[in-house]
């Protein structure tokens, strides 16, 4: 938002909340920058207000860049290839549905499905205080989805902030159903409201000009 003049994210967010249905979410993508040396708590700071308000803050998201280019630093720290995604809503009580997002299981994984486990890793594992095993299935439509989402960066040229239409696709499929609006009030080249469309949702897309 530095070059969106008087606009802050805690009023702006506060106000899309307002507008929003009891269900609804807002996910913000920011990468916190460096100055003097030193890495922004930016992000962290608006969590933080917004949770004064009265939002829920839901998760944190970490977009892993898994082809970003030449890795270059000039900090003493490793080169930063993660973005977060924060995850708002109003409630707590939202609707989720992860069989959209799901991946192919790893072959480790794989192989633990083939010998029973400790209920332990479930819950109510014990039965009159002694452990029990279990023997578990994989799901047909792959592993129940992570916070950690590993997508390229896209090249999008001059633009400042590119981020591949996998990134928004997986909010989209885990956090709507077809024909709800998708709202992106930093439309940019339009990414965003792009994969809505494709997806069967409608769409709203603002920017400065």
């Amino acid at each position: 938002l530095r070059s969106y003049g008087e606009i802050t994210y805690e009023n702006l967010f506060k106000r899309i909340l307002e507008c929003c249905r009891v269900s609804n979410v807002v996910a913000l993508n920011i990468q916190d920058k460096c100055e003097n040396g030193e890495r922004e708590t930016r992000s962290y700071e608006i969590i933080l207000d917004l949770k004064k308000q009265g939002i829920k803050f839901i998760e944190e998201y970490v977009w892993v860049k898994s082809s970003c280019g030449m890795p270059i630093t000039n900090r003493p720290a490793g080169c930063n290839i993660t973005e977060h995604i924060f995850l708002f809503s109003k409630y707590t009580d939202i609707p989720f549905y992860p069989d959209e997002v799901r991946k192919k299981y790893q072959d480790a994984t794989i192989t633990r499905f083939k010998n029973p486990i400790l209920k332990e890793k479930c819950k109510d594992y014990r039965h009159n205080g002694q452990k029990q095993w279990k023997k578990c299935i994989p799901n047909p439509k792959g592993a129940f989805p992570t916070n950690i989402l590993f997508f390229a960066v896209e090249d999008m040229g001059i633009h400042p902030a590119p981020f591949p239409p996998q990134l928004p696709a997986f909010f989209i499929l885990a956090y709507t159903k077809p024909g709800d609006i998708v709202l992106d009030p930093f439309l940019g080249s339009g990414t965003t409201i792009l994969v809505a469309k494709n997806l069967g949702r409608k769409y709203i897309g603002i920017d400065i000009k």
